[in-house]
């Protein structure tokens, strides 16, 4: 998620940017991901920032040897970020007990999992991850945003 946001965290715990992507930051250094040296890693060669007719946010990656393998098999990848809705319904397929399946088949356990953390008080993010590829395109993102057919 870190690839997919623009704040920083301070050494003093400051917060540079948006509060939400902050935490996005701070989940991931304490899960022992440094953002700094996973933006420099892999750089963003593209990117559709946020915009509220969209209501995601998404940055596209070359995907280095280092990194391939598993659900990373093509030679880019994007992430994304954003109203769970929106970025399901532009999935083809989700990645649940380390196989891919059909997002149709864990659309509502998906939805429900989120409603049941966002109406908590756990101060979750309302925000699905989500890693796209794109098999045999030239360029790293899709010509247009729409559903994936796998």
């Amino acid at each position: 998620m870190i690839l997919c946001t623009d704040a920083t965290v301070g050494d003093d715990g400051s917060v540079i940017g948006d509060p939400t992507e902050a935490a996005f930051v701070v989940l991931a250094a304490k899960m022992g991901a440094d953002a700094e040296h996973t933006r420099k890693a892999l750089p963003r060669l593209a990117e559709v920032p946020f915009d509220s007719e969209y209501k995601f946010m998404a940055t596209f990656h070359d995907c280095p040897d280092w990194l391939a393998g598993g659900i990373l098999r093509q030679p880019h990848f994007a992430t994304v970020k954003g109203a769970p809705d929106v970025v399901i319904d532009r999935c083809g397929q989700a990645l649940r007990h380390g196989q891919q399946v059909p997002i149709d088949t864990v659309r509502d356990e998906i939805l429900t999992a989120n409603r049941t953390l966002s109406n908590g008080d756990c101060g979750c993010s309302r925000s699905p991850p989500a890693t796209w590829t794109t098999p045999g395109c030239q360029r790293p993102w899709p010509t247009r945003w729409q559903r994936s057919p796998t």
